[in-house]
């Protein structure tokens, strides 16, 4: 009989499938999961209100998908690009475990290999992005001097030359996958460059068996294997030079397939090895009973004094409750909007006073 555990999840996005997720997937084997609104865990993201986890006086479990710090003020456990060591508390899990299925493709895309492979490649490479705010402008840039050699296909939102104005995604049709199989290229260009960081946007690739041309932070040779892809970093991120290596690649179809049977990770087993290390993080913490989790310092009870993690808390909870009665201008901030509805609302109330 699998030990029942109580959890509610936090500041997840809109059609987030726990199900489906790594972390859903691992604790449901291991466990009987039951959903509440008094639990004893809670699994936090960062999509919605702001410091929403507050509300919640239990066993806290932080997930950054993002460039998100973590606060062990705040949390118990972490799990986020940072490489940090802090006794069983943290773990780093490069964002790109957001899609596992792909992780376990990628880790098998250098077997069997074969010159057909290339003649399917009916696409030089592609682009696939909703929009292009990366940290140096080098989506656009990339683009436009690429497009010089042969045409780049662009499948997102951005810069979209696709017929009918098609946008692929990697939903349940897997229109991206699809999209880049046939390409022999892809430029993979993270928004942000920071240590730890490692989108899907290299990983997509290597499931697919493109070759990626990545642009994010240089020192990833802990996880991926660098005679796997083109690192941008090895150019200086000057683009003629990224180009002239592509157009060598292009041209050899012997150097293009053999980049294509490398390895996509420094270690081979990598997806594997990388789980069955999440499954133990997981399972220590649900192994033992929930008041033994604990590890961030709280206030005891009776006690006059108060920690100060308590007061940031305390803090934290009052910003997200303004948050919650202020939901519209929240929102208008979040979207860059707020000066022009405060100008809106000026407008508004002189008109008011001129009827009256």
């Amino acid at each position: 009989m699998k030990k029942a555990i109580k959890i509610k999840l936090v500041g997840f996005w809109p059609g987030f499938d726990w199900e489906k997720s790594v972390f859903g997937e691992i604790l449901q084997r291991h466990y009987d999961v039951r959903f509440c609104e008094d639990p004893d865990y809670v699994f936090c993201s960062f999509n919605t209100y702001p410091f929403e986890f507050v509300n919640f006086d239990c066993v806290r479990i932080g997930l950054s998908w993002d460039t998100f710090s973590p606060n062990f003020n705040q949390f118990d456990y972490f799990m986020s690009h940072d490489q940090i060591m802090f006794e069983d508390r943290a773990l780093w899990l490069p964002c790109f475990w957001d899609y596992p299925e792909y992780i376990f493709m990628a880790e098998n895309k250098h077997k069997d290999i074969d010159k057909k492979i290339v003649k399917n490649k009916d696409v030089f490479c592609d682009l696939i992005y909703r929009h292009g705010k990366d940290d140096y402008g080098y989506r656009k840039k990339a683009f436009d001097i690429f497009n010089q050699y042969k045409p780049v296909v662009a499948g997102g939102l951005f810069l979209n030359n696709m017929p009918h104005g098609e946008v692929v995604t990697h939903g349940r049709e897997q229109t991206k996958l699809k999209l880049q199989q046939r390409s022999k290229f892809s430029l993979a260009i993270e928004s942000i460059s920071h240590a730890g960081y490692i989108s899907e946007k290299i990983v997509h690739p290597f499931a697919a068996r493109s070759i990626p041309i990545y642009c994010g932070h240089p020192k990833t040779a802990q996880i991926l294997n660098p005679k796997a892809y083109i690192n941008c970093a090895d150019y200086d991120y000057n683009w003629e030079r990224i180009l002239k290596r592509v157009i060598e690649l292009d041209q050899n179809e012997d150097e293009y397939l053999s980049m294509l049977e490398q390895p996509a990770f420094a270690d081979p087993c990598y997806a594997t090895h990388s789980y069955q290390e999440l499954e133990r993080f997981l399972t220590k913490i649900f192994d033992q009973p929930p008041e033994n989790s604990y590890r961030r310092l709280r206030d005891v009870p009776g006690h006059k004094y108060t920690y100060c993690p308590s007061m940031e808390e305390s803090w934290l909870k009052e910003y997200n409750a303004l948050c919650r009665t202020h939901a519209p201008f929240h929102e208008f901030y979040k979207r860059g909007w707020l000066k022009g509805y405060l100008a809106l609302m000026d407008r508004f109330n002189i008109y008011r006073q001129r009827k009256k």
